[in-house]
Parts: C-alpha cells; structure tokens; sequence
C-alpha cells in the first residue's frame, strides 16, 4: 500500500493500530525480558543515554517470531480501504 495515499482520517485510526500492536507485543514479551548486559549496554552506549540503556531490557526470541506488523495492520487496513473491513 502506498501510505502517501491514506485518507487523512485514516492516518489517526492506522497510528492507534500501531499503538495497540506495541502494548500488545510489551505484554507478551516484557515478563520475559532481561537487562542488558554489560556487554550490550557497551556496544549501545554510543547512542544512547545512561539512563535509558540502564532501564532497557532485551528478549531473544528462539524459534518464535513477532508478528511482522506491516502484514499486520496494512492487510486490515487494506481491507478497511476496499471496504472489506
């Protein structure tokens, strides 16, 4: 889809769908998530405050994938345009 040709009362709606999919994901993966290690803090540190890489936290995902949100919002937003949603 080419997202230049959202209907501006779209641009809203599609921005709520990204924010619903990032909670969604936070709650499912966040309980399982570690702090980075010393290491990883090191190799980020370049581009990132103290602060923020001291609250981060990290989950490696084996043999499971997140949802690619494209497929995800974009085909039920596709479905919205062509008035299949």
């Amino acid at each position: 889809m080419d997202l230049s040709k959202i209907p501006p009362g779209m641009v809203g709606q599609v921005a709520g769908m990204v924010a619903d999919y990032i909670t969604g994901s936070r709650k499912k993966y966040a309980a399982n998530a570690q702090p980075l290690t010393a290491v990883q803090r090191a190799a980020m540190q370049p581009f990132f405050p103290p602060e923020i890489l001291a609250k981060t936290t990290l989950l490696v995902l084996n043999g499971e994938q997140c949802v690619r949100i494209g497929a995800t919002l974009f085909g039920q937003q596709r479905a919205i345009v062509c008035g299949g949603g």
